[in-house]
């Protein structure tokens, strides 16, 4: 057990748009920060992807107007910003980040009249709770991992693809509150603003800008809230990038030892959150009917972006061609203007006058080398963005496909092993995300004591997620590495008794979910072990009642897979001897195409 957690509280304020200190205490302390939860969080990926599935949830469960309202829900109940945690031999220590406290008080005030929305906490588990909070709720933690190094983690990030090739995040909070702002942002001065802020003072009228709910709410507001504009030779450090250290299942960002203000995934956060605003405002005014959050969210982050109601975007907008509308959508001179409005506001919460001077000698710098690290992250997508066009372009298949994944369980060369493995867990997201409905199952490599019953590690049947995940925690561990007497023709045995006592209604092998598939793709990396003919005899036994069967048979090694072919539904797939993971992703997109032609 835990103990109590010590908290150390520097004048926090009360807060309505973002989580509040004591809901934090309340909700996200007992749950997200006890012992053994790291574990049971292993399986929730760090990617938009999942978020979207999780949000569609959650519009499900709560009757919300719009997708302004739904990110007005999740960053209240959510997102925080400037509670640090620090883990000690005796618990966990929680104390106030005070430039993130001034922050999320100008956040207040920008978005103060939204609407504060009953959570269902009841219908969500912990996991998922959880997940929510660390994606949404953006810090950096630094870390001792042993021998003098030091490691600096960046939360509230996620992933704008499903394996990211190792630079791409995205700051999940400034995203939504461009997003909120759209609907509950509103053009006021900052003098009436100021008075809010510091509402038992007598505030000195610091000019008569107007703070806009497009710039103010995202670019400006990050800008104007890096640092505390004290005099004109402090300028924000901008730019810092990261990669995820574990592509497989991202869950880890980890940054670059470069000490900046504002990380590139904020930066990529909050250009997805100006456009996003531009969006939502547009569709709120000219649909009948506006997008949930999870239809703006899976549209723009898709290959085919959003079209509808904007004509003059003729390819749509979307992650992948924000760079292109970001240019045309974009004014220096808007931010400079609103930035300076923001940055009054950020030095009220202190009571700092600002100068004067601070316009043309830091503010305008300051501008100009912002909208340079913004030039640099919208020109560069992920390079799966070319992936996906040209999938998109070859066209898909959505067949509802029942496979089985066979690992080679004659164990040898250990990269071969790790090789199987993420190419099995490429492949079965590939046919799962063809059709949502289709049946997966990964074999274990390593066989159960009972020589006629199939071992799983993975099935879409028992509602498992995130093979890539299950598939990386068995790498991280490294469990499951065959066994040393094991035949190919074994796991084939296995196969055929276990679809044989499902067709004689065994009780016991039912409970596995393992039903007969139309599809078996073999991973064969290994050397071959078993007699031809024993190997063909048991492959006849298993068509004899499953006749409509076709099987791929996977691997390196030509002169072994080839062994495989009995009957003219049987498929050779020559691979790569060794690659990398974004190789094998176009291998296993490949071969779920043509998986899905063959049913």
């Amino acid at each position: 057990m835990l103990p109590h957690p010590l908290v150390i509280l520097l004048g926090v304020s009360c807060t309505e748009a973002l989580m509040t200190s004591r809901d934090f205490h309340r909700l996200v302390v007992p749950e997200c920060f006890r012992q053994g939860q790291t574990e049971e969080l292993e399986d929730v990926p760090r990617t938009m992807k999942n978020f979207i599935e999780l949000v569609n949830r959650i519009e499900k469960v709560h009757k919300l107007e719009d997708a302004a309202e739904t990110a007005s829900l999740l960053l209240r109940r959510f997102s925080m910003s400037y509670m640090r945690h620090k883990k000690t031999e005796s618990g966990h220590m929680f104390f106030v980040d005070e430039a993130q406290e001034a922050r999320a008080s100008v956040a207040e005030v920008l978005l103060r009249s939204a609407p504060r929305q009953q959570f269902h906490e009841g219908v969500f588990t912990v996991s998922e709770k959880c997940a929510l909070f660390f994606m949404l709720s953006h810090s950096i933690e630094q870390r001792n991992d042993g021998a003098g190094i030091i490691a600096y983690v960046e939360h509230g990030v996620v992933s704008p693809v499903v394996h990211p090739e190792g630079s791409h995040g995205l700051a999940l909070a400034p995203t939504l509150f461009g997003i909120a702002a759209s609907k509950y942002a509103s053009r006021e001065s900052t003098q009436s603003l100021l008075a809010l802020l510091r509402p038992y003072s007598n505030v000195v009228s610091e000019g008569h800008s107007v703070v806009d709910h497009l710039y103010g709410p995202t670019l400006a507001y990050l800008l104007g809230t890096s640092v505390k504009w004290k005099n004109t030779t402090v300028l924000p450090l901008l730019g810092r990038n990261g990669i995820w250290t574990t592509r497989l299942c991202p869950r880890e960002y980890k940054l670059s030892p470069k000490v900046s203000d504002v990380t590139d995934s904020q930066l990529s956060g909050a250009v997805d959150g100006f456009l996003l605003n531009v969006l939502s405002s547009r569709i709120s005014k000219q649909r009948k009917r506006p997008f949930s959050l999870d239809q703006l969210l899976s549209t723009y982050y898709s290959s085919r972006g959003i079209r509808e109601l904007v004509p003059e975007f003729a390819g749509g907008i979307s992650f992948c061609t924000r760079g292109k509308i970001f240019h045309k959508l974009f004014s220096t001179e808007r931010l400079t203007e609103q930035t300076l409005a923001i940055a009054r506001l950020f030095n009220a919460v202190e009571a700092l006058p600002l100068k004067e001077v601070i316009e043309n000698y830091a503010v305008i710098p300051a501008v100009k080398k912002f909208s340079q690290e913004l030039e640099h992250i919208v020109i560069h997508p992920p390079s799966s963005c070319q992936e996906v066009q040209h999938q998109l372009d070859k066209g898909s298949c959505q067949t509802l496909s029942n496979v089985l994944l066979l690992l080679d369980p004659v164990s040898g060369n250990p990269q071969f092993d790790v090789y199987q493995r993420k190419l099995s867990a490429y492949l079965s997201e590939k046919i799962l995300e063809n059709n949502a409905n289709s049946r997966v199952s990964i074999s274990s490599s390593s066989l159960t004591d009972n020589p006629h019953i199939l071992k799983l590690f993975f099935s879409s049947s028992r509602k498992q997620k995130n093979p890539s995940c299950h598939v990386s925690r068995l790498l991280y561990r490294g469990a499951d590495k065959g066994c040393a007497e094991c035949q190919e023709a074994d796991i084939w045995r296995a196969v055929n008794g276990t679809w044989n006592s499902l067709l004689e209604d065994d009780v016991e092998v039912a409970a596995s979910t393992v039903t007969p598939s139309k599809v078996v793709v073999y991973f064969k990396f290994n050397d071959f072990r078993s007699k031809e003919e024993d190997l063909q005899g048991v492959i006849r036994g298993l068509r004899k009642y499953h006749k409509d069967l076709y099987i791929f048979v996977v691997g390196p090694k030509p002169q072994i897979v080839e062994k495989f072919r009995a009957d003219v539904k049987d498929a050779v797939v020559i691979i790569p001897q060794a690659t990398d993971d974004e190789v094998m992703q176009r291998i296993a997109t490949e071969l779920a195409y043509e998986i899905c032609q063959s049913e």
